[in-house]
């Protein structure tokens, strides 16, 4: 079975469009059978009664043409095996897909992709876009664009403080991008968002979203498909009588489909077990992984940064115990969520446990250091502690307003304001009480409150602040030891090493 797969991947550059029908559709229809048969129930079956070979039949022809249909733009159009994808997982992937619009087409409900707004999707708002010519136009950026310029334009006539400038300048360049913005795009190295092609400028494209400083090259970056969300169409109301060829009398008795509908929470058994059995084999591999790395390191015994490397190892350990998916997602695919700030979390335990170590003696060259503070600059883990005002937004979020920032590197490019490393405090600037007992979770860009915090609140922040630069400072144990890790993965899982820059999903 794996053989043919293979076969088909490592065939795809030199196939012509007649191997399509003469061997490659066929053999993988066959390979394919008894999924094919599961997703057959998926999209005809009725729970509790036995599918009809009629309707096995039929959704395997159907199958047979999605699957002809996928190949051609795997191997032809889109050219995906010069990235290194699957070809498997992007079959198994139509297929899917297929039976759910059979699904969908027979529950009277169709649901299709339709383009959302970026910008207003990084603020956590779900927007539909407007086609423009052949552009993508957002009638929300637009409307908040002309809200914030004319806000911003009676604020500057009179006193306005730099952070305040900085906020409106920020916001108004990312809605201005996305009012009216191109259909292509690129991924950012960085945040992995969504950059449109349409933002690019004469030296250079930058990120537009307020928490990314990416800068570089538009011929470096990978394309990017636009972010789409599910929409539905229905084809009858909800609201309709269900007693169909009956008066409607008007009474109680009266029903309508909206009544009868039943949330269906079943789930694809196979599907399930083998989604169960990928998960803990990709757990059970990063968690060796780990156990094997640290054993290396305390091998080689490097006095001067063996410290920083086992406490930023156990840290990842502590992060896979608490949240193994996420870890999985970060480690295994390479993926992380906007919602979860991964690697900020993964640096909050380093720092916790650097405090817990402290004292601790450490070498550099040939000369002994006593280590007593967060702060002692030999061991890099912050830059210093600073303190800034600012307010609670309608999110529950407080931004980061530092006023520190980093500028370095070749050009002296200037990073912007430094992360937030470790909460020393949050003050309600009104009573002056602590809210520290109120705070979620934070990243290195902001700090998420609990539900119940007073929007608008004035509070004042004190934090350890780290240099906004991933290469860089206790970020480079953080981002040095995931890539050892991600390889190892890799290596385990493929057979082979991974090529660097290479983002592709890991072949399962």
């Amino acid at each position: 079975m794996i053989d043919l797969i293979k076969k088909v991947n490592d065939a795809a550059p030199y196939l012509i469009e007649e191997d399509l029908d003469n061997w490659v559709v066929p053999d993988l229809l066959e390979f394919y059978s008894n999924k094919i048969n599961s997703l057959a129930y998926r999209a005809y079956g009725i729970p509790g009664f036995q599918l009809s070979s009629v309707a096995k039949r039929a959704f395997t022809e159907r199958a047979k043409a999605e699957m002809r249909s996928g190949l051609y733009t795997f191997v032809f159009k889109s050219e995906h095996w010069k990235n290194g994808r699957d070809i498997s997982t992007y079959l198994m992937t139509c297929l899917g897909r297929l039976a759910d619009r059979i699904r969908w087409d027979n529950d009277a409900v169709k649901k299709i992709n339709n383009p959302i707004c970026p910008g207003c999707k990084h603020f956590g708002r779900r927007e539909f876009l407007l086609q423009e010519s052949k552009s993508w136009a957002c009638q929300s950026c637009m409307d908040e664009l002309s809200r914030l310029e004319n806000e911003f334009s009676i604020k500057k006539k009179g006193f306005i403080d730099s952070k305040t400038i900085i906020f409106y300048e920020s916001k108004i360049k990312l809605h201005k991008i996305f009012a009216v913005h191109s259909r292509t795009g690129y991924r950012c190295p960085d945040c992995s968002k969504f950059i449109p092609e349409s933002a690019c400028g004469a030296y250079g494209i930058s990120c537009p979203y307020d928490d990314c400083m990416f800068f570089g090259s538009l011929a470096k970056l990978e394309k990017m498909a636009h972010p789409v969300g599910l929409s539905k169409q229905l084809s009858l109301s909800f609201d309709s009588s269900a007693n169909s060829g009956a008066a409607n009398t008007g009474g109680s008795s009266a029903l309508s489909l909206q009544n009868l509908i039943v949330a269906d929470n079943n789930i694809d058994p196979e599907v399930e077990i083998e989604i169960c059995q990928n998960f803990i084999r990709d757990l059970d591999i990063v968690t060796n992984v780990i156990k094997d790395q640290i054993e290396s390191i305390k091998r080689v015994n490097c006095v001067g940064t063996m410290m920083q490397k086992l406490l930023m190892y156990e840290s990842y350990q502590r992060m896979l115990k608490k949240y193994p998916e996420e870890m999985v997602s970060y480690l295994v695919h390479r993926k992380q969520s906007a919602d979860f700030p991964i690697q900020a979390r993964i640096f909050q335990e380093y720092a916790l446990l650097m405090e817990d170590a402290l004292p601790y003696t450490i070498k550099r060259n040939d000369d002994i250091y006593d280590v007593v503070s967060l702060t002692d600059p030999n061991i890099q883990l912050f830059s210093g502690i600073s303190e800034f005002d600012a307010t609670i937004r309608w999110d529950r979020t407080i931004p980061n307003n530092t006023t520190e920032t980093y500028t370095g590197g070749r050009k002296f490019k200037c990073y912007g304001p430094c992360f937030i490393g470790m909460i020393i405090n949050i003050i309600d600037t009104r009573n002056n009480t602590s809210m520290m007992d109120m705070v979620e979770n934070y990243s290195f860009v902001q700090i998420k409150m609990k539900e119940g915090i007073e929007i608008g609140a004035h509070v004042r922040v004190k934090h350890f602040r780290i240099i906004p630069h991933y290469e860089m400072g206790s970020l480079v144990y953080l981002q040095r030891i995931r890539k050892k890790i991600v390889d190892s993965i890799y290596l385990k899982l493929n057979g082979k090493k991974r090529i660097i820059g290479d983002k592709a999903s890991v072949d399962l």
